[in-house]
């Protein structure tokens, strides 16, 4: 796997206290990490919170891309790991997605 998170969930009352860190998968290299408190009742938004930092960790161009291009850009995104597997069925999966997202945005 390219990259791992891993964390914990501690809860006192109605707060809840969420860690997160990020792991470059093959080196082992701390990417990131992140504490992150809130009342339950706002875990949604904390969970919303967490992405967005992870998301960004990884891809800080995933924020800038143009509208148009969204869908094509998520196949892009969706092939990296069968690409980075050295596996000839993952590559030919990775093929079929980077054709459908050339296939969206020739350019």
């Amino acid at each position: 796997m390219r990259y791992l998170i891993e964390g914990s969930v501690r809860r006192s009352g109605n707060r809840v206290r969420i860690t997160a860190q990020l792991i470059d998968g093959p080196s082992g290299n701390h990417l990131w990490a992140d504490r992150y408190e809130a009342a339950m009742t706002d875990v949604f938004d904390l969970q919303d919170r967490i992405t967005e930092s992870v998301v960004g960790a990884i891809q800080p161009s995933v924020r800038s891309q143009a509208a148009e291009s969204l869908d094509a850009y998520d196949l892009v995104l969706r092939a990296y790991p069968s690409v980075w597997s050295l596996q000839r069925a993952a590559n030919a999966e990775a093929l079929k997605l980077l054709n459908q997202a050339i296939a969206i945005e020739p350019d």
